[in-house]
C-alpha cells in the first residue's frame, strides 16, 4: 500500500520491500535521494524495521521511435551475420564490484499507445534500457548506513548506463555527472 505519494514520486510498504517510484519522469537523483532519506529517517524513528538486507537501484529510460543502434554501444549479432534484427531482447546478469547488475535491453519492441486525443490507439515502436543494480546478503539496521548503500548502487547503476551509450547519444541527453 502506498506510504506517500505526490506528484512526483510514490513510496510503498510492501512485504520485506520498501518501494519508491518516479510516477512520471525522472526528477534527479539530488531530489529523489533526499525524498528517499526523509522516508527512512521517518520509518527509522517509528522503529518499524529490524534490519535492511538487500538494496536494489533499478533505472528504466523509454525512448519511442529510436533504434538503440544509434544508441548504444551495443551489436546484438548470432551465427548468421548477414541478419540484421529490428526488434530483439537482450538480458544480462553479471558481478561487478560485488553487486549483482541485471541488464535488460529491448529494441524497437511493439507497444499500444494512444494516438491522438480521440483515444485511437496506434502501435508505436519503443525501446528501453533497465539496469539493476543490486546488493545482497546485507545486514543493517541503521538507515545511514543503507543510505550509504543505496548511493554506492546508485554511482554503479549511473557507471553501467552512461558506459553502454554511444558518445553522441550521451551528449544529447546534456548528462549531469
Amino acid at each position: 500500500r502506498a506510504l506517500f505519494y505526490n506528484d512526483k514520486i510514490k513510496i510503498e510498504l510492501q512485504p520485506n520491500s520498501i518501494i519508491f517510484n518516479c510516477l512520471n519522469e525522472y526528477i534527479s537523483w539530488d531530489i529523489y535521494k533526499i525524498e528517499i532519506e526523509k522516508v527512512l529517517s521517518q520509518l527509522s524513528k517509528a522503529v518499524v524495521i529490524e534490519a535492511y538486507n538487500r538494496v536494489g537501484v533499478r533505472y528504466i529510460s523509454e525512448y519511442p521511435d529510436i533504434d538503440l543502434k544509434d544508441c548504444v554501444k551495443f551489436s546484438f549479432t548470432f551465427g548468421m551475420p548477414e541478419i540484421v534484427s529490428d526488434t530483439y531482447s537482450f538480458h544480462s546478469e553479471f558481478k561487478l564490484d560485488s553487486l549483482r547488475i541485471i541488464l535488460n535491453l529491448n529494441n524497437k519492441l511493439p507497444v499500444l499507445s494512444p494516438k491522438n486525443s480521440t483515444s485511437l490507439l496506434s502501435i508505436t515502436p519503443i525501446s528501453n534500457i533497465d539496469i539493476d543494480v543490486i546488493m545482497e546478503n546485507i545486514t543493517l539496521s541503521d538507515y545511514k548506513e543503507l543510505l550509504v548503500c543505496i548511493e554506492r548502487t546508485h554511482m554503479k547503476e549511473k557507471e553501467v548506463f552512461f558506459n553502454l551509450l554511444n558518445d553522441n547519444f550521451l551528449a544529447s541527453l546534456n548528462p549531469i555527472y
